[in-house]
């Protein structure tokens, strides 16, 4: 068996043969061997196809770790649906991977998050704001005060809240007033807008 995995471990320059041979090892019976692969896949971005599927279908944590690091590398979009679908999955041991993963996500490679701010899942809108506040930019900024405008759940809100006092600017101000007059009778979440409210002017006066 170790031979196995360090044939996989020695190739540096892969051949197309190489990489056939990892894509069908991803399939195999023995996770070590399935994970050996995944990490081989990390700098061929032909794989990446078969990562996804493989991501949809493994039950082994730490292969599906392996996975979901090889995921991140490539940082496609699509890589990133399979991950907020893990979010929904039952297996609790697969959410908690899926989700700390989608924290680590490297800020150039989070945007595609964007879109999913209005998911239907409240839990998978404060993962994706939770995410978002690691990238300070205006474009988040302006993401966040739009949809801040938009929300209904209290959690979610003090989610934006918080990474807006994070990522936000004084032109952040006016939307968090208005989210406090929405949920006037949230008493933490009124103390929480004031303050990040109040931090973002000061900050602006500076």
């Amino acid at each position: 068996m170790p031979l196995k995995k360090g044939r996989v471990e020695e190739r540096q320059d892969p051949t197309t043969r190489d990489l056939e041979l990892w894509v069908e090892e991803l399939g195999h019976e023995d996770p070590s061997l399935r994970r050996a692969a995944a990490v081989a896949l990390e700098s061929q971005p032909t794989g990446a196809e078969a990562v996804v599927e493989r991501l949809r279908e493994e039950e082994n944590s730490e292969v599906l770790a392996s996975l979901i690091n090889t995921a991140l590398t490539h940082g496609t979009e699509e890589m990133g649906e399979v991950l907020l679908e893990l979010i929904r999955v039952d297996d609790a041991a697969r959410r908690t991977l899926a989700v700390d993963a989608l924290r680590t996500l490297p800020s150039d490679r989070a945007h595609f998050l964007v879109e999913r701010i209005a998911d239907e899942d409240p839990d998978v809108r404060i993962l994706v704001v939770n995410t978002l506040q690691q990238v300070a930019s205006e474009e988040v900024e302006a993401v966040l005060v739009e949809h801040l405008g938009q929300e209904s759940h209290p959690n979610v809100v003090a989610a934006i809240v918080e990474a807006l006092l994070e990522v936000g600017s004084a032109s952040s101000v006016e939307a968090l007033r208005a989210a406090k007059a929405r949920f006037a009778d949230e008493a933490f979440l009124t103390f929480a807008i004031d303050a990040a409210a109040g931090e973002l002017e000061r900050r602006g006066e500076a």
